[in-house]
């Protein structure tokens, strides 16, 4: 089967079919069906690229179990919503601060831009697994009939002069977040014009990128990927900066080949740090996160926020208590140098800041 569009930008297949991953990583009928019947709510993405850094035969293997649907899914939780973060809510119609669909405003001197709905995998902790799909600035157009409720939409978030004019006209914006879905599933030359675009606002000095792509699809960052270069306008002698926060959780998604991705992205002007989700049965204890962190700013990525799980409905059962958190960032801070300790932090709707849970001692 020739491979799709985003497969061709990611340079790897996207396995969406359990029965296949089962049978490739040797899991036995039990899991495969309990897989299947949760796949029902949210289906499976899964990316060729990262299926040699699973333990064959291994249901609890810390990256399978972030990709592999689960029963535990299906469980409707107490305190946990389908928009724990409450974005549909400050970004529906009437749009906040006359703001697009595709951008957010939840922070002074920042915006954050939904580029896409298109992701390299399917994160079964993903706060935004129930976000509109039609709310993205380059929707992921998987038929008809969705281009046609895309054209027939009355402010078009493809027009990049109209989605970014509220931007250029607030000088007190100085960052831009490109977020997602992923925006590292858009092509080299949209990225490029995304950033050619935006270098030419005065005041805007940062772009942020937020993505799993350099971790699970390594082979993405090509020769022809964007670069410091592609942000600076000409002639002025401008100082800007291109930031991307990896999303990683365990040790075991870096190898050589992300190492030679993430070395790559330094030489073209990225500064690199990382965020990780505290995760119950994957990466909730010292020495799992004291070794991603060595690996990490070994390769020059440095521990921007370990988060709280977001309360999205259907993952609960990867939420881990405060009071171990905070353990374990005490005991990180005892064996790693400080700028290898993140922050650890949850992120509560309305608040002008996230909240840092190891000083917020009234935060459960």
């Amino acid at each position: 089967m020739p491979m799709s569009k985003l497969e061709l930008i990611l340079k790897t297949r996207l396995i969406c079919d359990i029965y296949e991953l089962s049978e490739r990583l040797e899991l036995n009928s039990l899991v495969t069906e309990q897989a299947l019947q949760a796949a029902q709510k949210l289906p499976l993405l899964f990316p060729e690229s990262i299926i040699d850094r699973v333990q064959k035969g291994d249901p609890n293997d810390p990256i399978l179990l972030q990709f592999l649907p689960s029963l535990q899914e299906l469980e409707e939780t107490p305190g946990f919503s389908c928009d724990p973060l409450c974005e549909q809510t400050l970004n529906a119609p009437p749009k906040r601060s006359g703001l697009p669909s595709c951008i957010m405003q939840k922070y002074y001197g920042r915006v954050l831009v939904i580029t896409t709905n298109a992701c390299a995998c399917q994160c079964r902790f993903c706060f935004r697994r129930y976000y509109p799909k039609n709310r993205v600035l380059l929707p992921l157009l998987a038929s008809a009939d969705e281009r046609a409720e895309r054209e027939s939409e009355s402010d078009s978030d493809l027009d990049v002069d109209k989605v970014f004019e509220s931007v250029r006209n607030d000088d007190s914006i100085s960052e831009i977040i490109l977020s997602g879905g992923d925006p590292l599933t858009l092509s080299n030359d949209k990225l490029k014009l995304l950033l050619h675009y935006i270098g030419s606002i005065a005041h805007v000095k940062r772009v942020r990128f937020h993505s799993r792509v350099p971790i699970l699809s390594p082979q993405r960052i090509d020769g022809n990927f964007p670069t410091i270069e592609d942000f600076l306008p000409l002639n002025t002698g401008d100082s800007r900066v291109l930031h991307l926060v990896l999303h990683v959780n365990s040790p075991n998604e870096i190898d050589e080949n992300v190492a030679e991705a993430l070395i790559s992205l330094r030489r073209k002007g990225f500064v690199l740090t990382s965020q990780t989700t505290l995760l119950k049965g994957i990466n909730d204890n010292v020495d799992t996160l004291a070794t991603l962190y060595e690996k990490l700013i070994n390769l020059g990525a440095f521990p921007y926020y370990l988060h709280q799980l977001d309360r999205v409905q259907g993952a609960a059962h990867f939420e881990t208590p405060v009071t171990v958190g905070r353990e374990i960032i005490r005991r990180l801070s005892e064996k790693l140098p400080g700028y290898a300790v993140p922050r650890y932090v949850r992120e509560i709707p309305g608040r002008l800041m996230k909240t840092n849970l190891f000083n917020d001692l009234d935060s459960n």
